[in-house]
């Protein structure tokens, strides 16, 4: 079996001997020792490595390189739910600006910032059964209740199998339904609710929008938790 000498193998997939000794401290690949006592790796170990770097620069964290390795973890698996994390971060990032934003304009106009009551996390829950009925079917899997609710226009550009598909895809890296943490209406837009569904590793929103009964808009987006 070959073996090429740690400084070689660093050299050719420019990354630090430290690294390495980490990878191998982590359980992710490895060496053995030659006669003169340093750091030797086979082409298959070497094939290993390439493997981790290209996790690590998609933003894989060594738990999750572990746990694919382990097979407690598929691949494509790691990435939506790596991707669903990403989302939910820049999702957070952007209501921050929103209330930053707010209370900019608050103060511009010589409002107090601090008059204003926050319930909750997400804001005052609202009691509307129709939401909650929807909700409830996104819950239990009848999407079909959902989409008999879309607009001809929405429903034209969504059709039903295309709804199911998105959900499913959405669902998938998130893990199993614990609870729902609230259902809200906008505090501008009064057309315009969000439910917040809690899961095992995110949160998932559920933006409607709707026009007297029907859904004229619908979108999912991630939440941490």
């Amino acid at each position: 079996m070959k073996l090429i000498d740690i400084n070689e193998v660093c050299n050719m997939l420019n990354i630090t001997s430290r690294t390495l000794r980490f990878y191998e401290e982590e359980g992710l690949i490895s060496g053995v020792k030659s006669q003169s006592n340093r750091r030797q790796y086979s082409i298959n170990q070497i094939e290993i490595i390439k493997k981790i770097i290209i996790l690590r620069t998609l933003g894989l964290t060594i738990k999750d390189i572990q746990q694919i390795q382990k097979g407690d973890s598929e691949l494509k698996q790691a990435i939506e739910l790596h991707k669903a994390q990403i989302i939910s971060k820049v999702n957070s990032m952007i209501n921050k600006l929103r209330l930053l934003d707010e209370a900019l304009s608050t103060l511009k106009s010589n409002g107090d910032i601090f008059e204003k009551n926050i319930d909750s996390k997400y804001g005052n829950s609202i009691n509307n059964e129709l939401i909650s009925n929807l909700t409830k079917s996104f819950i239990d899997g009848k999407y079909e209740e959902i989409h008999n609710r879309f607009s001809d226009k929405l429903s034209e550009a969504t059709p039903k199998d295309d709804l199911t598909c998105i959900i499913e895809e959405t669902l998938r890296p998130i893990g199993k339904f614990i609870l729902i943490d609230t259902i809200k209406q906008d505090e501008k837009i009064n057309n315009i609710y969000y439910s917040y569904l809690r899961y095992e590793k995110l949160g998932l929103v559920i933006k409607y929008v709707m026009d007297g009964t029907e859904i004229t808009g619908f979108w999912l987006n991630y939440y941490e938790i």
